[in-house]
């Protein structure tokens, strides 16, 4: 974890919501960024992370991954940006509207680079089902400008 004791760690007993974005790895890293939401209930031992891969879905394996690392793990050697922190009270009522959405997300299966869908396809979906997490997806790093708003995610 890059968070230290406390401030994300399981060590909270408070409901938590975070979100992601770390730059792709490698040469994509300039044009890409990939996004995940990890969450945890209030009192539960453990964050649960949810994204969006491509590796082996052509092979039948599920885009949506579930816990396939820390919840707020370097991407590749990329260190991520924590675009929302929500804690406290109502966020198990929004942490229940997560979970539901990922269970309706439309793509569960596919993962395309461009135009999706994809990591960022999957986490403005999230934000779309659930307005009140107020997100706010990053530009790719070769995007970046003084404004957020300069990008348009599918």
């Amino acid at each position: 974890m890059i968070l230290p004791p406390g401030s994300g760690s399981a060590e909270t007993r408070d409901a938590v919501v975070q979100v992601y974005a770390a730059a792709g790895g490698g040469v994509a890293g300039r044009d890409a960024v990939h996004s995940w939401i990890s969450v945890k209930p209030s009192g539960a031992p453990a964050y649960t992370r949810y994204e969006v891969m491509g590796w082996g879905v052509g092979n039948g394996a599920p885009a949506v991954r579930v816990n396939r690392a820390g919840p707020d793990n370097y991407w590749f050697g990329s260190r991520p940006e924590r675009l929302v922190d929500r804690r406290g009270d109502g966020v198990d009522e929004l942490i229940t509207r997560i979970q539901a959405a990922v269970e309706a997300y439309p793509y569960p299966t596919s993962y395309r680079t461009w135009p999706g869908p994809n990591s960022n396809t999957f986490i403005a979906y999230l934000g779309r089902a659930v307005p009140e997490l107020r997100l706010d997806l990053p530009p790719p790093p070769s995007a970046r400008t003084s404004s957020r708003a300069a990008c348009r995610w599918p």
